[in-house]
């Protein structure tokens, strides 16, 4: 019992019993001064620090230049995992999402016009709503594409690892989270036909 509670007394600060991914750990860090690192790229210079080190080499598992050999190694596998995310996620808007989204615009576009050849007193102004949305949400989707592509290149190009792995964290990250949330706007309004993937209901309920 009283190991148990200097163990307590020693480590109190790092206990925190609420919800470790949400901002309210991230100012519960914060005031309580603990490292608090948002990423990878941000979390593996620690690997190499002198503490690490030391501690390493004090119980005889990893020699200095070992660690430094398994940081470079992390280092490489975690750009190059982005790189590839980064260009498959590239391919696919360009050669997936967009011409099946186009196809939906189309046809949408297509049904107003024969609706109202048909019925001149047709209201469609919910469809043309529907048209005017997807035409705004394509050409996001074109510019997020845009703008991946050049943070993407942009990072590629860097020689250092680690400058490398924090352009792919701070840019390339953000460039792919805000290309997501257009489709995934889109992938609400797309009939199911269209959408070239299973949609996140066939993924989770299987219909």
């Amino acid at each position: 019992i009283s190991y148990v509670r200097q163990l307590l007394t020693d480590h109190k600060r790092i206990i925190f019993n609420g919800n470790g991914y949400s901002e309210e750990w991230q100012e519960e860090a914060a005031r309580r001064g603990l490292a608090n690192h948002r990423n990878t790229a941000e979390a593996l210079p620690c690997f190499v620090s002198q503490k690490s080190i030391d501690l390493f080499a004090e119980f005889g598992i990893l020699s200095e230049s070992e660690v430094h050999s398994r940081y470079e190694v992390k280092l490489d596998k975690y750009t190059k995992l982005l790189n590839i995310e980064a260009r498959v996620m590239i391919r696919m808007a360009r050669r997936t999402y967009l011409p099946a989204i186009s196809k939906y615009m189309r046809d949408l576009a297509e049904t107003i016009t024969s609706v109202k050849a048909a019925i001149a007193s047709s209201d469609m102004e919910e469809h043309e709503k529907l048209l005017s949305y997807l035409v705004k949400g394509t050409n996001a989707v074109a510019a997020c594409t845009r703008t991946l592509i050049a943070e993407h290149d942009s990072a590629e190009a860097i020689e250092d690892l680690q400058e490398q792995a924090y352009a792919y964290a701070e840019k390339v990250i953000p460039a792919m989270d805000a290309l997501r949330a257009e489709i995934d706007a889109l992938e609400c309004v797309v009939e199911n036909d269209y959408w070239p993937v299973p949609t996140y209901n066939d993924i989770l309920f299987y219909n």
